[in-house]
């Protein structure tokens, strides 16, 4: 089997819904491929919603007790069969030759992990924001030569046996956000290797308010946090890297027309002040304890 596609999943059906639609239209032989669908603990049974898809997809759901995303993926990646994971998330759709993208990119010789483009289809203007961000530090830290490598965990595959063996994604992250950042740079320290493949694309329905928006970032600020924790380098986070925090201001001008670019941008300085307050507040609740 080449493929066990892992997707993690918390209520929002709807979402799952369009997901497995999306898959029943991979260009890609069903013998070689499986489908692990990971309950995160959700109040909303998908039981009826997956016997809908058994007949068109290779499909099988486990359940656990809400423990965050990481902690799903690793849970289905324990149960995978495939050489390679290829993770999404519900409220994405891949395209048809997603699969076939990937494996292109994917060397059966190397412990090569390789992330896809991510394409945000909502016009909303805070998915616009944190999509465009998004890309920006993969393009930064991911694609940029001689810089750690960096994928987002709705489009990213890796050797199953290698993962496992990594240790998988820390599941302590939890809602915080931040896991898929640890393990590339966990990775990267075992000396294996990265590849970008913007061919394999992933489009993403991530339905966000002001709210969301302010929350997912302070979450982000929390998970920033407990990486740089890991690490030994609390201090690391408020020095930063000044050119990213320059790009994500000015950047975002250059969007057509100019009053949606000036929108982005002014999210951007939102953005970085709530990872700010979450970080902040992370490192007092830890000292506390």
């Amino acid at each position: 089997m080449d493929f066990s596609i892992v997707i993690p999943f918390y209520n929002r059906l709807e979402d799952l819904s369009a997901c497995l639609e999306s898959l029943t239209r991979l260009r890609y032989e069903w013998d070689r491929i499986e489908v692990i669908l990971v309950d995160d603990g959700g109040q909303q049974l998908a039981g009826e919603l997956v016997s809908r898809f058994a007949d068109r997809l290779p499909v099988s759901l486990l359940r656990q007790e809400h423990a965050g995303p990481g902690a799903a993926r690793n849970l289905g990646a324990n149960h995978a069969r495939g050489k390679w994971l290829a993770f999404t998330d519900s409220d994405c759709t891949p395209a048809e030759d997603w699969l076939e993208r990937l494996a292109s990119a994917l060397d059966s010789s190397a412990d090569l992990a390789v992330g896809g483009r991510v394409v945000n289809t909502l016009s909303n203007i805070f998915s616009v924001a944190s999509q465009w961000q998004t890309n920006y530090l993969i393009s930064y830290f991911g694609a940029s030569p001689g810089r750690r490598g960096f994928f987002t965990t709705n489009n990213f595959a890796v050797p199953r046996r290698s993962f496992l063996a990594a240790g998988g994604f820390d599941a302590g992250f939890r809602q915080a956000g931040g896991e898929d950042r640890e393990f590339c740079y966990r990775w990267s320290t075992l000396g294996r290797q990265f590849r970008w493949a913007p061919d394999a694309v992933v489009y993403h329905q991530h339905r966000l308010t002001w709210t969301g928006f302010c929350r997912q970032h302070f979450h982000y600020g929390r998970g920033a946090w407990r990486y740089w924790n890991l690490r030994g380098q609390r201090s690391r986070f408020l020095q930063g890297d000044l050119r990213v925090y320059c790009d994500l201001l000015w950047k975002p001008l250059s969007i057509r027309p100019l009053p949606r670019g000036m929108a982005v941008a002014l999210l951007q300085a939102v953005s970085q002040a709530a990872i700010a307050a979450g970080y902040c507040v992370e490192a007092w609740s830890a000292r506390r304890v």
